[in-house]
């Protein structure tokens, strides 16, 4: 329960440029964090990426703030010791306007003694909480299992591509004047009694030349829903999304979902879709 507490409560954490400092005469202690983020990853969590670009810092139980890096963040001294605990940000459904502290990840906690005007350097390397569960891996490496036709086209399937954001093979695939839409779904159904009343967040990588949009199928007894999370746009390098999917498969009484993939109906915008290292996390 106090993991779930704290997850709902650093969901909803914020950029912000203030803090609790104002007003205050004292000399602060400075963490100075910089760009170079890092996630070791274990051999039944997938790859390492990561899309981490803000940390949210507590000090003895103090939320100071969130702070773009590379940052210099002020903390002042409650005592001869700091407790600093330090939170990995990401952008929630893609959306720069809707910044959270991944629940997913552990933050990084030490204890430093306080000494103002001292800059100390933090190495920035997380890992997944301890706790989670990783009810689905994509990695494209082998025989993949996003094989569902829901566009009733066998012809156009994801296939691998050497093109990848680590390892050796990312998933592509290619509208054209010859198949012109694709809808792609897991041959896996999940189960929403898996979520257990907790958060559900999909990662992924990509990169695109056209857009396209990413859901879930939702499965009630025979019938399937679409419900389609986001709209993607294209890109020429490789990004990190991070999808909160918690309402969609919780709030519908789905008995289970698929993922769900698909370009946009278009008469004459064609292109590729790549994708990489899918993970479905849940508590």
């Amino acid at each position: 329960m106090k993991v779930k507490i704290s997850a709902i409560i650093l969901s909803f954490v914020l950029i912000s440029s203030c803090s609790f400092f104002d007003g205050f005469d004292e000399i602060p202690m400075y963490l100075s964090f910089s760009d170079d983020v890092n996630l070791t990853t274990r051999s039944d969590e997938g790859a390492d990426t990561e899309g981490i670009f803000a940390v949210s810092v507590f000090a003895d139980g103090f939320n100071i703030g969130v702070f773009d890096l590379p940052a210099e963040v002020p903390v002042l001294g409650q005592g001869e010791d700091t407790d600093i605990s330090v939170f990995g940000v990401v952008r929630n459904n893609a959306q720069a306007d809707n910044s959270v502290a991944y629940n997913f990840y552990e933050p990084i906690q030490f204890v430093r003694p306080f000494s103002a005007g001292e800059n100390v350097p933090v190495d920035l390397d997380f890992n997944y909480r301890d706790n989670i569960n990783f009810l689905y891996i994509e990695d494209f490496e082998g025989q993949h299992r996003i094989i569902e036709n829901l566009d009733d086209n066998p012809d156009n399937a994801i296939v691998q591509s050497t093109d990848a954001r680590n390892g050796s093979f990312s998933g592509s695939i290619t509208s054209s004047d010859d198949n012109p839409f694709f809808e792609k779904a897991t041959l896996n159904t999940f189960l929403a009694s898996d979520i257990n009343n907790t958060l559900a967040y999909l990662e992924l990588d990509y990169k695109s030349e056209v857009p396209f949009r990413i859901g879930i199928l939702g499965i009630i007894g025979n019938q399937g829903q679409r419900l389609y999370k986001l709209q993607v746009s294209p890109s020429d390098d490789w990004n990190k999304l991070y999808l909160d999917l918690t309402e969609e498969i919780l709030a519908n009484n789905f008995t289970g979902f698929k993922l769900l993939f698909s370009n946009l109906p278009a008469e004459d915008d064609f292109g590729t879709v790549m994708l990489d290292n899918i993970k479905l996390i849940t508590f």
